[in-house]
């Protein structure tokens, strides 16, 4: 009633979800915060997570940031925290995984601390696009990002 939401609708949107498996586990790991990064890999995405040096975030953030860009990576989501005392933060979903010499590449940009890759295993029974029913969904229906003609702007 709060939400003057009809009850037989909230009953019927938690049948749906329970109901479908690859839907009942992402929303298992669907926190109320914004932030993707338990889901991302259970649907082939890869999770990037660097700790920054304090003092040192901004540089880190640009020269990450012109890292992503000459490559044209695919930003799933990108998160970021520096309060300059606490540890300060870089958390990027890709949807394709990087390679060892580029996350070493990342690794060199100076103030970083420690990076975390978090990579996706297709192999795994947990892997969800394998079996997921949902037809409309980015990871079936969007092409490669490298494969997008942008059309012409218009004036």
């Amino acid at each position: 009633k709060a939400f003057n939401v009809n009850r037989r609708t909230v009953y019927e949107t938690l049948r749906q979800v329970e109901s479908n498996h690859a839907i009942a586990t992402v929303m298992a790991h669907v926190a109320s915060d914004v932030d993707c990064t338990q889901v991302a890999p259970l649907i082939g995405n890869e999770v990037i997570e660097i700790q920054v040096s304090t003092g040192l975030f901004q540089k880190v953030f640009v020269e990450f940031n012109q890292f992503i860009s000459s490559r044209s990576l695919y930003v799933t989501e990108m998160i970021s925290r520096t309060d300059g005392k606490k540890k300060s933060f870089i958390r990027v979903v890709l949807r394709t995984p990087l390679q060892d010499p580029e996350i070493k590449e990342i690794a060199a940009i100076k103030g970083i601390i420690r990076i975390h890759v978090t990579k996706p295993d297709i192999d795994s029974p947990n892997y969800l696009c394998k079996t997921c029913e949902v037809v409309v969904c980015p990871n079936k229906v969007s092409t490669p990002f490298l494969q997008e003609s942008p059309e012409p702007l218009r004036f």
